[in-house]
């Protein structure tokens, strides 16, 4: 069957190719793709976001701690996904597993996969909703993505409670950076074992004030070739090819003036412990009107319709004096609408307002499946969920200082009122920029778990960073965090029977230091990041390590990247990196209160010592004839022994992650009339 699937999907990459090379005429570099290409350092620093407040600002004076990855970083550094891309250019993520073995990530020590910070695709919320979470691990795949920006840092002002830690707004390609077509696919070999095999494609064109684009991926991979072994059963294995997933990304875009239309279909599928599926359709349309030169207006509505964690288990335990039938299921909608309006007021730069309203309807119903248990929602009598949502900020320059004061009122039928503020002050000396922030964020409780018994999430955030460009070919930021929540919403499983629940826990805090360092020119061009956090503030030492101060479970206490990118020719780049993270903790295993076999006694715990990674990428452009594009690497060169530890004491032993890995990657990108 499996050797059936990947002759399948092989030749269906293989007949794309066949079909395009026929039909390839005369490539013509358009302009737009030269200059993304072609961007100097100092382009980059000065080209705006908006990631950090709707306000169109420069990297080095944008209010937040920021993270721009262009195109040619995505090919260059041999990511394959975006936990592969995260794990290597950002600092402060680093990737553990959850449930039923899903890969979740950790942001700056903290847990964040519990609704903690928000993912966007083109503007578009891709949280699911049962935990709030995003799942990682061959999902999300980098194909056919331009640009990626990344908050490393609060952003709930502007976003809303998912947005505590962070935000990643990744942006697709379009009409305006696809050679009207591409099609191609990536394959990736353990040592035994495949790890990937993905097909991907993308169609665009522009037909006077309308153009559209259609992008897409569909594939399968593996998240580990080691053996997995059950919580309380060390000395046996599972095979790991459970460890299976299956991704699926339909993305449709349609742009007439100021008119845009985006549909997206996610279909991921898992398989560590058991069969869980994820559907996620998103559709959002926005209209942008002009009303003067200074005064605009946004209009956005936004419909969204999941089915997640959707699982079915036949299982029995067997004891001393009975058979007990432990089948279960779960089979959720979720379905949420929000229009909002945005008013951009924009005073030759100097002064932008910018203020708005939003209104949030969530529901979700159960559909038990005859003769499974049926997980239960904590909230069955008010399943739905209504907010009001008003924000503003200002934006003002004052003698070359940027202030930028802002707040967000929130409303909700079931948790009352709440106001979270920001203020932050930016200021570019020359080649020097200096940040300092302070902010809160806000999160009610959502989705499967949401229940009026828990009280809301709230955090308090202080950040200060500073930049220097060295010339035009070097830059380096520092910044320091410090995060302090309370009531913090957490994960809690207390016996392996026991369903898993949301509760609060009393308060949490986290502090560190951030480096990032950056060096483009036309031979070589360097990626250093640095991440260090400390935990303090943890009275009920909420997901800590025993007797070690400041970690969390799963995290190592610092990690390191360095990555090069070398051209010896103007169409070949060579790029050797290598990742290294400090000694981590996590439970392995668990000892049973035989009085109560349902309880887990005792934690096993293990430890994992500091290693380093190493990795090695080839990327040939227009290889064999113009417009083919090859990427080839090895990722774990040395075959390290890397894992998903459970970020919590939830019975899950460490999942198998990767190790020796080489993949190839074809892309062939074609014009036709």
């Amino acid at each position: 069957m499996k050797m059936t699937r990947l002759k399948i999907t092989v030749k269906t990459a293989l007949l794309i190719l066949l079909i395009m090379l026929p039909l390839k005429g005369q490539i013509n570099q358009e302009e737009l793709l030269e200059k993304f290409k072609n961007m100097t350092l100092e382009e980059i620093l000065s080209e705006e976001v908006s990631i950090a407040s709707h306000a169109p600002t420069p990297v080095r004076e944008a209010p937040g701690i920021i993270t721009v990855i262009k195109r040619d970083d995505i090919v260059n550094s041999g990511a394959r996904d975006l936990e592969d891309l995260l794990n290597l250019l950002v600092p402060g993520f680093n990737f553990l597993t959850s449930e039923y073995g899903a890969v979740g990530a950790s942001v700056r020590g903290i847990w964040a996969y519990e609704g903690k910070f928000l993912l966007l695709i083109d503007g578009t919320e891709m949280n699911e909703e049962g935990y709030s979470s995003v799942i990682f691990g061959n999902h999300f795949l980098l194909e056919n993505i331009e640009r990626i920006e990344i908050i490393r840092g609060p952003g709930s002002v502007m976003y809303g409670g998912y947005a505590g830690l962070g935000v990643i707004n990744i942006i697709t390609k379009s009409a305006d950076n696809i050679r009207n077509t591409y099609a191609g696919f990536l394959y990736g070999q353990f040592l035994k074992k495949y790890s990937q095999r993905n097909v991907f494609w993308g169609i665009a064109r522009k037909y006077e004030e309308l153009d559209f684009s259609f992008t897409g991926y569909f594939g399968e991979g593996i998240l580990g070739e080691g053996d997995f072994h059950p919580y309380l059963s060390p000395d046996s294995t599972i095979n790991s090819n459970t460890a299976h997933t299956d991704p699926l990304n339909l993305n449709l875009k349609l742009n007439y003036k100021n008119l845009s239309i985006t549909g997206i279909y996610d279909r991921y599928k898992m398989n560590s412990e058991f069969p869980v599926s994820f559907d996620n359709f998103s559709l959002s349309a926005r209209q942008k009107m002009d009303i003067t030169d200074e005064l605009s207006l946004l209009l956005r509505l936004n419909f969204n319709y999941q089915i997640p964690w959707k699982l079915k288990h036949t299982g029995q335990l067997l004891t001393e004096n009975r058979v007990i039938d432990t089948s279960f299921a779960n089979n959720k909608i979720f379905r949420r609408f929000n229009p909002s309006l945005t008013i951009n007021y924009n005073l030759n730069n100097k002064l932008i307002l910018t203020g708005g309203f939003e209104k949030r309807w969530s529901k979700v119903t159960a559909s038990p499946v005859n003769g499974y248990y049926e997980l239960p929602l904590l909230n069955p009598e008010t399943p739905d969920l209504a907010t009001d949502i008003l924000y503003a900020q200002v934006f003002a320059n004052i003698e070359n200082v940027n202030l930028t004061v802002g707040g967000r009122f929130e409303d909700s039928d079931k948790f009352g009122k709440s106001f979270v503020p920001r203020i932050a002050v930016t200021k570019v000396f020359g080649n020097l920029n200096l940040k300092a922030m302070f902010s809160q964020s806000y999160r009610t409780p959502s989705g499967r778990y949401y229940s009026t018994k828990l009280k809301p999430e709230r955090g308090f955030n202080y950040e200060f960073e500073a930049g220097y460009q060295f010339g035009a070919s070097s830059f380096i930021t520092v910044n320091y965090f410090n995060f302090f929540y309370r009531n913090l919403i957490v994960i809690s499983r207390d016996s392996l029977l026991q369903d898993s629940k949301y509760i609060n826990s009393e308060k949490l805090g986290s502090r560190g230091v951030e480096i990032e360092y950056r060096r483009d020119s036309k031979l070589l061009d360097v990626r250093f990041n640095l991440g260090f956090y400390d935990i303090y503030e943890n009275p009920g030492q909420l997901y800590a390590v025993p007797e070690e101060t400041g970690m969390t479970l799963g995290n190592p206490k610092y990690k390191i990247n360095l990555l090069f990118y070398y051209r010896p020719f103007n169409d070949i780049t060579v790029s050797p990196g290598i990742t290294y993270m400090g000694k981590r903790y996590g439970y392995v295993s668990g000892i049973i209160d035989m009085n109560n076999p349902f309880t887990v006694q005792e934690n096993v715990l293990k430890t994992f010592n500091a290693d380093f990674i190493l990795n090695f990428t080839v990327n040939v452009e227009n290889f064999l004839t113009d417009g083919l594009n090859l990427t080839a690497g090895i990722r774990n060169v040395l075959n390290r022994d890397t894992w998903y530890i459970q970020a919590f004491p939830g019975y899950l032993a460490p999942v198998p992650a990767e190790t020796f890995n080489a993949f190839i990657r074809l892309n062939y990108e074609w014009f036709w009339d």
